[in-house]
């Protein structure tokens, strides 16, 4: 294993962080998890939440209906647009 700030290959373990194994790097300091889980919302559920809007639907009734925040909502729109 490599640290990802400097790439040094002298890490310990540095106890436990929501569950997942934390390490140190000993060169640097950095402190990291072995891996990362991808936050966030599958492509299908924004593109349903994308043509929901465009049809006319408000941002609060999409966050009634999907689940998904108004202001995630009012976000995606204004990456495909130009709001």
């Amino acid at each position: 294993m490599k640290c990802p700030n400097c790439e040094a290959t002298k890490i310990s373990k540095n106890g436990h962080r929501r569950g997942k194994q934390s390490y140190i790097c000993r060169h640097c300091g950095r402190q990291f998890l072995e891996s990362y889980n991808t936050l966030g919302y599958r492509d299908s559920i924004k593109k349903y939440c994308l043509e929901l809007y465009f049809k006319g639907m408000s941002f609060r009734a999409i966050e009634r209906a999907i689940g998904v925040n108004h202001n995630t909502v009012i976000n995606w729109v204004k990456q495909t647009t130009d709001y």
